[in-house]
């Protein structure tokens, strides 16, 4: 089978390797000039499978004016009146409600450990000294004591579910 991947980034480039290895035509294509210049760029090329936080959240809705506006330089949000554009943002709203924040959690962490597992796979086929895993941790800041009460609110669910 022919097949297309969109981004040549981590994900992407992964992708492709595992379809090729199953037998397929794999072909990737990236707006970029070379790999990872996106989003695995900005992002460190870290793996991060213990911080699995939806994005829709609880404590998002309380920023999301600032968002929008613009205030914060760490999220952009585009205003459109395109329905597929209001549909997704509804569907957001409604991921932000503490229930579905939760079934999210939930699933995040399951495909994290699931995506764990297969990069652990894939890293032994690699040639040596291509990885250099480094498992220091992460550490993360609380923009405000309210926040930081909210965030140890949710560290006994993660405890539970087996996150470090």
């Amino acid at each position: 089978m022919k097949i297309c991947v969109l981004g040549a980034g981590v994900i992407g480039i992964s992708t492709a390797y595992a379809l090729a290895k199953q037998g397929h035509e794999v072909h990737v294509f990236d707006k970029g000039t070379d790999i990872a210049q996106g989003a695995s760029h900005a992002n460190g090329a870290q793996l991060s499978y213990s911080y699995v936080e939806p994005f829709a959240h609880p404590q998002t809705r309380k920023h999301l004016l600032p968002y929008m506006l613009g205030l914060d330089k760490a999220v952009s949000l585009r205003w459109s009146f395109h329905p597929d554009y209001i549909k997704w943002g509804l569907t957001f709203l409604y991921n932000c409600g503490k229930k579905q924040a939760h079934a999210n959690l939930c699933q995040r962490w399951i495909l994290a450990q699931e995506s764990q597992q297969a990069f652990e796979m894939f890293s032994h086929e690699l040639p040596p000294d291509t990885f250099k895993p480094n498992a220091q941790g992460k550490i993360i800041l609380a923009p405000s004591a309210q926040v930081y009460k909210s965030m140890l609110r949710s560290l006994p669910i993660k405890q539970e579910m087996g996150m470090d």
